[in-house]
């Protein structure tokens, strides 16, 4: 804003008025949710990660933070959350963050599995 304010309203804002503790949280989502380590989180990523239904329809959000195009960046990561979660007590954010963090738990023991199994027909069969 003009007189250096920030306003939560916007995504910047908002991202900017994030306490360090949701900062921390999320970015350790992040770097679980980014299986191939690109430092990005596609399509195929988050719905890996996000089963229910809501966390699903969360990539839209977040990926048009910035440029829709199929990948979330840090950035889109956190000005996304921050929007969303700016009007949540610290318990629905860290309920939020903790019910994917079980998804995500989840989604790494497939990709693990899949991983040790790449290439051996074994597996797939």
């Amino acid at each position: 804003m003009p007189d250096g304010s920030i306003d939560v309203r916007d995504a910047d804002g908002a991202a900017a008025a994030m306490s360090p503790q949701r900062k921390a949280t999320l970015a350790q989502l992040f770097k679980t949710m980014d299986l191939d380590g690109n430092g990005t989180i596609d399509k195929q990523e988050f719905e890996a990660a996000a089963k229910s239904a809501t966390l699903r329809r969360f990539f839209q959000i977040l990926d048009s933070q910035i440029t829709e195009d199929g990948e979330i960046t840090p950035e889109e990561w956190y000005q996304g959350w921050a929007l969303i979660g700016r009007t949540m007590s610290d318990a629905e954010f860290n309920k939020m963050c903790h019910d994917m963090a079980g998804e995500l738990q989840t989604a790494s023991a497939v990709v693990a599995e899949r991983n040790r199994c790449f290439g051996l027909l074994k597996c797939f069969a």
